[in-house]
């Protein structure tokens, strides 16, 4: 990255490739990104061809698999479990509504980077259909995140880098340094627009 622009998370909107598809439309937030020094702020086409193939595409696919999806479309937040909220630059919903309910799965594959994936839900929808299509839907994100090839820059932290320095640091420069993805966790909203 080079030294004129700045690390930031942003946000992109993702449609079903075709009409017929019942999930229709993915939100995803904490999108790796960057911001010139200009203001503009541009998301890479690696980092939109990795969510494409490694989450949007997938979770479309399967939805034309449920025999019924109770949801048209996901808010996603990717984040990283082991930071604070207030550490993080871009808000996240806090499941404390009475009309929320909420479904937690845990890695059971040790070789994932995907640790852990919580979807929040209006109980007034939250029923045997809406849990067996988050079953479906959301279990399998796992497998996805195991050996991960050409995982885009922008996505990568680097720990031997300070907080101060890692947003303007040219990160392309330290190819063999450890790296981990900048999320571990995905928070997944489902809602109807009916």
């Amino acid at each position: 990255m080079p030294s004129w622009v700045e690390l930031c998370f942003l946000d992109m909107a993702f449609t079903a490739p075709e009409a017929n598809i019942p999930l229709a439309k993915i939100h995803i937030f904490g999108v790796p990104g960057f911001k010139k020094s200009s203001g503009q702020t541009v998301i890479s086409p690696s980092v939109q061809t990795f969510l494409k193939n490694f989450i949007t595409e997938r979770l479309f696919r399967q939805s034309q698999f449920l025999t019924q999806c109770p949801f048209d479309g996901l808010n996603l937040w990717l984040y990283d479990s082991t930071l604070a909220p207030e550490e993080r630059t871009y808000d996240m919903p806090i499941l404390d509504k009475l009309d929320q309910v909420a479904v937690t799965f845990a890695t059971k594959t040790s070789m994932s980077r995907l640790k852990a994936v919580q979807v929040i839900g209006s109980s007034i929808f939250a029923d045997d259909v809406w849990q067996s299509a988050v079953n479906t839907l959301f279990r399998s994100l796992f497998i996805e995140f195991i050996n991960m090839p050409d995982v885009p820059l922008y996505f990568i932290k680097f720990p031997i880098l300070d907080e101060d320095s890692r947003p303007t640091s040219a990160i392309d420069l330290y190819p063999d340094s450890p790296k981990t993805l900048l999320f571990d966790s995905i928070l997944i909203e489902t809602w109807v627009t009916g």
